[in-house]
């Protein structure tokens, strides 16, 4: 009987997620690649390659490396803004129409390469990779956690001295919310945040 069957896949993750993903309203992008990349992030993150493996193991899915590469490329240029906007209205959504509080932090990320770009620039790292390249990444959550907005800046500067208030800038004009605190390893900035997104 085990010799009829020709392909075993795993649907449990595959069917959860779907729900979660339409439910949270991120089907509003119709790109099927989005909502894959989604899905094999939550289930398996990994790199670019080990993502296209596991979507082939796990889901008979044949999406390949270019593809993504490519993908990505059009979601930072086109779909990031529309991304943001069903982040920040499901959270709303969950919090009773209200966000209350938002969290704003910066962290490092270094890159396994030997050259700087425009973006990528070798210089003070948390990790200590200060050989290697960096970008800076900006994080906006609601309480709770929930994800409304993130931003990348140039690498190889301080990460307290970024513009990291860009990242959350049109949110919280966009969104009626109470108070403003910057999480860091440096402590909470609230006044000075405060001022500088505009509340």
């Amino acid at each position: 009987m085990l010799s009829c069957i020709t392909n075993i896949s795993i649907d449990g993750a595959d069917l959860i997620l779907d729900r979660v993903f339409d439910k949270v309203g991120f089907n509003r992008i119709e790109d099927e690649v989005f909502r894959k990349l989604v899905k094999a992030r939550l289930s398996y993150p990994a790199s670019k390659a080990a993502t296209v493996e596991y979507l082939k193991n796990h889901f008979d899915e044949d999406v390949s490396l270019s593809k993504i590469y490519r993908y990505l490329d059009k979601l930072s240029d086109s779909q990031h803004s529309i991304v943001q906007d069903i982040s920040v209205m499901h959270t709303r959504e969950i919090l009773g129409g209200y966000i209350g509080v938002l969290f704003y932090d910066v962290t490092t990320l270094y890159f396994e390469a030997d050259y700087e770009d425009d973006l990528r620039k070798t210089g003070f790292s948390k990790e200590g990779r200060h050989s290697q390249p960096q970008i800076i990444l900006g994080l906006l959550v609601s309480i709770g956690g929930y994800p409304l907005a993130y931003c990348i800046h140039e690498g190889g500067g301080q990460v307290r001295r970024s513009h990291d208030a860009s990242c959350g800038h049109g949110v919280c004009q966009e969104v009626p919310t109470g108070r403003l605190c910057r999480c860091s390893r440096f402590g909470v900035d609230e006044q000075q945040q405060h001022r500088r997104f505009g509340g």
